[in-house]
């Protein structure tokens, strides 16, 4: 019975590897599939304002385009999430794997692993991972976009220039306030994976 119980572990192991690896790269892949859109599509817009005429519709056409890359970054925020509580989930899995699998050595052993074999580890929100990092710049990719999409939005009603500025960091601010306020409550929430 034992060994059958162990060589299902290995199995499983094997499994939540590699669903750890696709999350990952998954990870990886949204955020460079993000920034060659966000990179792209300000490219797009400064080509067109040096090849026509600046008029209100520019203003708005900008408007738009920025505020696509606004929804945008938000989808692309919640899957970012979405993947690290995966992510964190199987690692979680992996390092029970591990710890079963040696139970049976020393302290002095167990603390030259490079793997951690504690299961409440890693952490969701870890501030030193590659993901939360990933997560940061799409964050700020959002408020950028979401800046640019007010403004532009505004210069189009011709309002003056300092106040346009300032209804657009507030409208921006203020939204992502909201995100980052729901974010935290549902971590905190779901603070166990």
């Amino acid at each position: 019975m034992n060994d059958n119980y162990e060589l299902w572990l290995k199995a499983e192991f094997d499994q939540n590897y590699s669903q750890l690896r696709d999350a990952d790269s998954k990870i990886i892949d949204l955020v460079k599939f993000y920034y060659t859109l966000f990179i792209g599509s300000i490219t797009i817009y400064f080509a067109l304002l040096s090849k026509t005429n600046i008029t209100q519709e520019i203003y708005i056409g900008g408007g738009a385009l920025f505020m696509a890359l606004y929804v945008i970054s938000f989808i692309i925020a919640h899957w970012v999430i979405k993947l690290r509580k995966y992510f964190t989930i199987y690692a979680r899995q992996l390092n029970a794997i591990r710890k079963y699998f040696t139970k049976d050595l020393s302290d002095d052993l167990k603390s030259s692993f490079l793997h951690s074999i504690d299961s409440e580890k890693p952490e969701i929100l870890n501030k030193n991972s590659s993901h939360i990092v990933a997560l940061i710049t799409v964050m700020i990719g959002f408020f950028i976009s979401g800046f640019c999409s007010f403004y532009l939005i505004l210069r189009y009603f011709d309002l003056s220039s300092l106040l346009q500025v300032l209804i657009a960091g507030i409208i921006d601010l203020s939204l992502g306030i909201i995100v980052m306020f729901r974010f935290c409550k549902n971590m905190k929430e779901t603070k166990n994976g």
